[in-house]
């Protein structure tokens, strides 16, 4: 259980409560289309595998019958392997995310760290155009985010998409940079045991830019990387990606302290 004594009012007026929404809504999506069983399995909201329920959903419908319903989209291209949906709740905020097709439990999870992974921070920025008014979106307004252990609900990596807050944004300008691309910096903690990281990529290219792989770089291992929200932001000149890094006892971020899914 996440103890919440010492998180600020801030964070502990949301705390997951986006991602047990999704749950719920997923879960009814799941059972109109996969039946009962696979609804008894992930109708319970706090299930931490009703989203992969979904997205096995999705692929099903689309290798038989070429829709990706309820999902927005499903790449297959490359295989299930290598796949990716997109996904959005039925009701409520427009949550946009992007899931892989496989069992991948989330950021700390080693598959992400094999010389073959798919780059899903690549594949969920191509998938920006899904969001509300995505076409006419600036690229430096739109942020990714994945969330740690500590703040999500489900045990599927899924990578969320929106708009950067004016509040982040203007930490981001103040301090929070540091002045050579290629390396980690570290900004000021933006709570109790609460660390800013920041890596400037140096240049608006994904090709050589791995998010997940950067971040075992600078925390170490699987266990602090569950314990870190990843996100990707940019700039007109390149990609920026932040770790929030939380230390044993500390307090800890998620995806909505970085972005807004409503935009």
């Amino acid at each position: 259980m996440i103890q919440t004594a010492a998180l600020p009012a801030r964070l502990l007026s949301r705390l997951r409560m986006s991602e047990f929404g999704w749950a719920r809504r997923t879960a009814l999506v799941a059972a109109t289309l996969v039946g009962s069983a696979a609804f008894a399995y992930a109708g319970n909201f706090a299930s931490r595998t009703a989203l992969w329920q979904v997205v096995r959903a999705c692929t099903l419908d689309k290798t038989t019958l070429g829709s990706p319903l309820p999902c927005l989209e499903v790449n297959l291209d490359d295989g299930a392997e290598r796949g990716y949906a997109v996904l959005r709740p039925p009701v409520g905020n427009p949550d946009t995310i992007v899931a892989p097709t496989r069992r991948i439990v989330g950021l700390e999870d080693p598959a992400l760290q094999a010389p073959d992974a798919p780059n899903y921070f690549a594949l969920a920025w191509q998938s920006r155009r899904f969001l509300p008014g995505g076409q006419a979106l600036a690229d430096e307004r739109v942020a990714l985010a994945v969330n740690s252990t500590l703040a999500r609900s489900q045990d599927q990596l899924h990578i969320h998409i929106g708009c950067l807050t004016p509040g982040f944004a203007q930490r981001m300008r103040v301090r929070a940079l540091g002045p050579n691309a290629g390396v980690w910096f570290r900004g000021p903690d933006i709570g109790r045991k609460l660390e800013l990281w920041t890596y400037r990529s140096g240049s608006r290219d994904w090709a050589g830019l791995e998010p997940f792989r950067l971040a075992r770089d600078l925390v170490g291992d699987e266990r602090a990387l569950a314990r870190t929200t990843l996100a990707v932001i940019a700039t007109r000149a390149e990609f920026v990606v932040v770790a929030l890094r939380s230390r044993s006892g500390g307090w800890f971020a998620q995806a909505e302290d970085v972005m807004d899914s409503r935009c």
